[in-house]
Order: structure tokens, then sequence, then C-alpha cells
């Protein structure tokens, strides 16, 4: 990551520079992205935004729609949930709208899931971890199968269902 982010560090000036939106919105995601990953949460946050910002300016849906994602998944980990919420909703609109695979709208379900789980809204995140499920069953996405599938047997365990867990 260190090398990768030391390059990144070169090109977004030289993106800004040249005044080219394009450069500057890749660069940036790419750098907000390793950052969460380093747990640099602010400065990831920082870029994220930039990117997005460009992103809406550009037009481009589909890399918007991944920077709004990742945008709301960065919110999560700061505990930023209700910011979050929106990030990952307005994603999951954008990607239902266009044309992507089924694996990106399952993944968008599942990362609200998790949001829902996280603020213990149980009937929330059951709902959006169904709704996962059904996408990958019609598009036999196995992981996105298994993703679901393992949240909701945490999320039985963590309110005690262990009945439920087991199934």
């Amino acid at each position: 990551f260190d090398s990768s982010l030391h390059y990144y560090r070169i090109a977004l000036p030289l993106w800004r520079q040249l005044d080219d939106p394009e450069g500057q919105a890749r660069v940036s995601g790419h750098m907000a992205l390793m950052l969460w990953h380093l747990g640099e949460l602010r400065e990831a946050l920082s870029l994220s935004e930039e990117s997005i910002l460009l992103k809406r300016i550009i037009g481009d849906s589909l890399d918007l729609a991944k920077a709004l994602n990742n945008h709301g998944l960065i919110l999560r980990k700061l505990g930023r949930y209700d910011a979050s919420l929106l990030f990952l909703q307005e994603a999951l609109l954008i990607k239902e709208t266009i044309a992507v695979p089924a694996a990106s709208i399952c993944n968008a379900y599942t990362n609200i899931g998790v949001l829902y789980w996280r603020l213990k809204n149980y009937p929330m995140a059951q709902a959006n971890f169904d709704k996962a499920i059904a996408i990958a069953k019609a598009a036999n996405y196995q992981k996105g199968l298994a993703n679901g599938n393992n949240n909701l047997g945490l999320m039985a365990n963590e309110q005690e269902k262990y009945a439920e867990a087991l199934q």
C-alpha cells in the first residue's frame, strides 16, 4: 500500500494541475479506498468527497455509484450511520436504474443490511439481507448467497436466536 499511496500522492496534484476531472476523480477515489483500508479515515473521507463531487460533474453514473457506496462505507466505519445510509441508498438507486451486474446490486443491499444491523434495526437488516439473497439466487451469485446467509446467521446469534442461527 505504501508505494501505491506514494505514487497517488504524486499523481493527484498533477491531475489537478492538468485540470482533468476524470483523472482527479479516479486518483482521489483510489486513494480514499487505500486510506480507508489503512484506517486513515478522515483523509479517506475528504478524498472520497472530492471524488464524488467530480464524478457528479463528469456524469458517469456507474463510477458515481461506486464512489457513493465507498463513501457510505467510510462513513459507516466512522460511526456516522445516518449519513452512511444516505450514500449507500443513493448508490443502490443509481445501480438499480442503470445496467449493472446483479452482484453489484446484491452487494449494495448487503451493505445497507450491515448498516441496519449495526444500528440494531434487525427488521430492516433482515429485509435487506433477504433482498440480497433473492438477487443472489436469481443470478446464481454464490458469494452473495454465502454473505447474505452468513450475515443472517451472525445477526440471529447476536440476538440470541440460536435455533434460527443454526437453520
